[in-house]
């Protein structure tokens, strides 16, 4: 028996079955997830630590950002230091707001500082710092989560320094932003790190470093971040800097292991 619109019963019937139960290999769709407000503050991801977050049938119920940030979690990503420093002639109220917009940052009570007490130069640890094209001329970009201080910085001062690396420590001392001598509005541990124009120290476990020029017209704010746009202007690497830098990837700091070549791949297959 066939209907008027020449499916059978049980086509039909096949088609009102509600779907199976998605696997990990299978696509869906975030656009009903996109309409609904904010997941992390109504649908908190599960307490069990052994959960797969892999699994669409999760991510498209729960929390589709925690399944987009699980399975990046095993891609690396190459880190690299960024620091800019604030012109001269920057005022005390925007010196000052920028550090009160750091989302870790000092609370307002820092206006009360003068201008010439705050910190001269902002830096972060970035893992999307990568080269956009090399000609005809070399241009680099990489992502900030705003607000941000450093992007106020790369901002009025229109350049930047960009440092690859490869001590996890030195890593680490510019994501904790640890301040020295017990002073929250002081400049952080890793002031101790770099150089006046904002390159890292030598036998810092530096490998390269770029001097770059804010791309302004070329820089697009998506969603929380802002895509920064840069053309390189100078560059050079550090003594000692040989090998491959520093990656993060499963939550750590990690190096890149040793070269696989195809033939192998064909062998252990």
């Amino acid at each position: 028996m066939t209907t008027r619109h020449g499916f059978s019963s049980a086509a039909l019937r096949l088609l009102r079955r509600p779907p199976p139960s998605a696997s990990y290999g299978r696509s869906f769709s975030a656009s009903r997830h996109l309409k609904e407000q904010d997941p992390e503050e109504n649908d908190p991801p599960p307490e069990k630590t052994d959960y797969d977050y892999r699994k669409p049938s999760y991510a498209a119920r729960r929390n589709f950002p925690a399944h987009i940030r699980h399975l990046m979690r095993s891609t690396p990503n190459p880190l690299t230091v960024i620091t800019s420093r604030w012109p001269p002639q920057q005022s005390q109220d925007d010196a000052s707001g920028a550090l009160g917009n750091q989302r870790d940052g000092p609370a307002p009570e820092v206006q009360g500082k003068d201008a010439d007490q705050l910190p001269k130069t902002a830096g972060l640890l970035v893992s999307s710092f990568n080269t956009v094209t090399l000609t005809p001329k070399p241009y680099v970009s990489f992502n900030i989560r705003l607000p941000s201080s450093t992007y106020f910085a790369i901002k009025a001062s229109c350049e930047f320094t960009a440092s690859g690396l490869k001590d996890a420590r030195v890593a680490d001392a510019f994501v904790k932003r640890k301040v020295a001598r017990g002073d929250p509005y002081g400049e952080s541990v890793w002031h101790g790190l770099i150089e006046s124009d904002g390159r890292l120290k030598e036998g810092m476990g530096g490998t390269w470093w770029m001097r770059c020029r804010l791309l302004g017209e070329k820089c697009v704010e998506v969603g929380d971040h802002v895509v920064v746009v840069a053309k390189v202007v100078e560059s050079g690497g550090y003594e000692g800097g040989e090998g491959i830098g520093l990656v993060y990837a499963e939550g750590g700091y990690r190096k890149v292991g040793d070269v696989v070549g195809v033939d192998e791949e064909k062998a252990d297959g």
